[in-house]
């Protein structure tokens, strides 16, 4: 180091050159080498965009064959002339004869009394199956997934099952056809493609792999054991959204491989069974890089030998010089002395480097000034900012005080007039007093709901949290409230809760008050029919669901909802209120861990989901 500082200026700077050049080169093949993975990775999420559309229009062809098939054998004159009669063979022969034409691998058929007709091929009907099989006396038919699980295997299956009806439009059994998804399977929906290879999921294991030829020449994917199933992708899969892997996987061999992971569901299940992963390989483009890279690489060291020798051969003295001028005025500069300027002749690029670096020592110098003045604004309102939010504190305390405690003084003071306490009160003047009380009821609640709402904007939200909260009784009380609000409706208000929902950690007043707000809400906008309330467990959460027969929530309207103050116009029109109560249930669901979400069609209802977790590690006791 010593050595170098010794050595002349111009060498130095020839040395420094050098050292400039090769460092640009290595960045420009840097940058070259990220430009080809991000094509690689563009060209990659391109064709499995491409892939999912492919598997999921297959998936979609062998579900409305299934669909197809059983249409077709339930709508047979001779097909329901022998379920009639109960002749089993005739049935069997019927379906082997559709098979010659339809692909399926197993069936069932019932008839009226539940009975299958079937009992040589009973061994392959598993329990999902026959309950589904059974459904079909009710008129219920449907496209499902199901697995087979046994100690060593699991087999899953897509299930076509529909009633069977006479002329009359009785009915008068069910049909069953099952397809089993396996490798064949899925080689058949891969149409024995090499480079691309489709694996089933169950559980988070690997059941079924296509069987696409591998071979070092083919182009097909190595042994899938290379390729570790991405769990958190499996998991989001499983909530019926196709993902993608927006990150490309490198083989050992360098091989870049895209990944998407698609939900097997029937086309009526909410949510799916199992994932199919797609790994698409992208070897053409990457030999692509490799060439590319090897080339440019090799033309840029040439041009960076080129551009060193013509720089060292301009350097002179006079240059050397003026810039030690310069190194001298720029060390000026870094101490703060912004007004040093460089007194350098000539207009060649040297002097107009001095004209530039004295331009730039007087734009230095307004902008630290100018700095220093924006440092004082921003300080200056960050102090009004917190003076705002001491204001805003002190008008949420006063209000809540100044607003609330007068009302509740209204509300009982009117009670004790109408209860007679203060003297006997007609009828008409009963009535107005009630009416005083209703409405003081419900400004109290609007109160309630903008302090909540203010609260949770501010951060200062506090939960009083405690363990073993019976989900069971807050739901009943919940509902008997909502069977109030219903009085006057021909509206039938169900609740339907596991029996051995398990006790869960939470703030008590919180969780009822989330309840309240969705049940009177379906009460509100229903006019007839039916308000079923739902509570199940799965896995670590607990899953309540209220769905009502109201006007239902167009798409567009559904994010309204979730923001304060803001409403539909079917809202305004039969609700009113201020708009907070799905936000407010919102935002407390969300802070005890937990998310609240909707599905509705415009003339459909609407069905709210809470899901709250059993033990949520975010929350802590107040009394441990």
């Amino acid at each position: 180091m010593s050595r170098f500082r010794d050595l002349r200026l111009g060498i130095k700077l020839n040395l420094v050159i050098v050292v400039a050049v090769a460092l640009m080169a290595i960045a420009i093949f840097i940058l070259l080498n990220g430009a080809t993975e991000a094509l690689i990775d563009e060209v990659g999420q391109q064709r499995i965009n491409q892939e999912i559309s492919v598997i999921e229009r297959h998936l979609a062809q062998a579900s409305q064959e299934l669909d197809a098939a059983s249409t077709l054998l339930a709508n047979t004159p001779a097909f329901i002339e022998a379920l009639e009669a109960n002749e089993a063979d005739l049935v069997q022969r019927l379906i082997l004869t559709s098979l010659s034409s339809f692909n399926f691998d197993s069936f069932d058929v019932i008839n009226v009394e539940g009975a299958s007709l079937l009992a040589a091929r009973s061994e392959t009907i598993n329990e999902q199956e026959e309950t589904l099989l059974q459904q079909t006396l009710f008129g219920i038919q449907r496209i499902s997934v199901v697995a087979e699980e046994s100690e060593n295997t699991t087999v899953l299956k897509i299930v076509a099952v529909r009633p069977v009806r006479d002329a009359t439009g009785t009915i008068i059994g069910g049909l069953l056809l099952a397809h089993e998804v396996n490798a064949d399977f899925l080689t058949t929906l891969n149409l024995e493609r090499r480079g691309v290879e489709l694996s089933l999921i169950y559980n988070n294991q690997v059941v079924a792999e296509s069987n696409v030829p591998v071979d070092n020449e083919g182009g097909a994917l190595p042994n899938r054991a290379t390729i570790p199933i991405q769990l958190t992708f499996v998991q989001q899969a499983l909530e019926a959204v196709t993902v993608v892997n927006p990150e490309t996987v490198y083989l050992a061999a360098g091989v870049p491989i895209t990944e998407a992971y698609l939900p097997l569901q029937g086309t009526t299940d909410t949510s799916p069974q199992a994932v199919i992963a797609i790994r698409v390989e992208n070897s053409a483009i990457a030999a692509f890089q490799q060439s590319l890279v090897g080339g440019l690489g090799l033309v840029l060291g040439v041009l960076a030998v080129a551009v060193v020798v013509a720089v060292i051969v301009q350097v002179n003295f006079t240059v050397i010089r003026r810039i030690d001028q310069l190194r001298k005025a720029a060390v000026d500069l870094g101490h703060g002395n912004y007004d040093q300027q460089v007194n350098i002749q000539g207009q060649d690029e040297i002097g107009q480097l001095a004209d530039t670096f004295n331009v730039m020592g007087e734009r230095i110098k307004q902008l630290v000034n100018d700095l220093g003045r924006q440092v004082t604004e921003a300080e200056t309102a960050q102090a009004q900012a917190e003076r705002s939010d001491q204001v805003k504190s002190a008008f949420l305390a006063s209000m809540s005080h100044e607003l609330r405690t007068p009302l509740n003084a209204v509300i009982n003071f009117s009670r004790f007039v109408v209860d007679g306490d203060m003297g006997p009160v007609n009828e008409q003047q009963a009535d107005m007093l009630n009416e005083v009380i209703g409405s003081a009821r419900h400004l109290l609640n609007l109160i309630n709901d903008v302090l909540d709402m203010s609260k949770i904007e501010s951060g200062s939200l506090t939960l009083f949290v405690e363990d073993n909260i019976n989900l069971d009784d807050l739901l009943k009380k919940a509902a008997v409230i909502g069977k109030g609000l219903l009085a006057q409706k021909p509206i039938t208000l169900s609740l339907n809760t596991d029996v051995d929902l398990p006790r869960i950690r939470g703030d008590r007043q919180r969780i009822y008050q989330i309840m309240l707000n969705l049940i009177s809400n379906a009460c509100k906008f229903t006019e007839k029919g039916t308000i079923e309330i739902e509570a199940r467990q799965s896995r670590d959460e607990i899953i309540i669901a209220v769905a009502d027969t109201g006007p239902g929530i167009a798409l567009a309207d559904q994010a309204l909802i979730f923001e304060a103050f803001k409403q539909t116009n079917t809202g305004l029109r039969q609700g009113g209120g201020t708009g907070l109560g799905v936000p407010i249930s919102k935002n407390l669901a969300e802070a005890h861990g937990g998310r609240l979400w909707l599905e509705s069609q415009p003339g459909k209802g609407a069905t709210f989901y809470i899901a709250l977790p059993v033990k949520s590690d975010k929350l802590v006791p107040a009394f441990a």
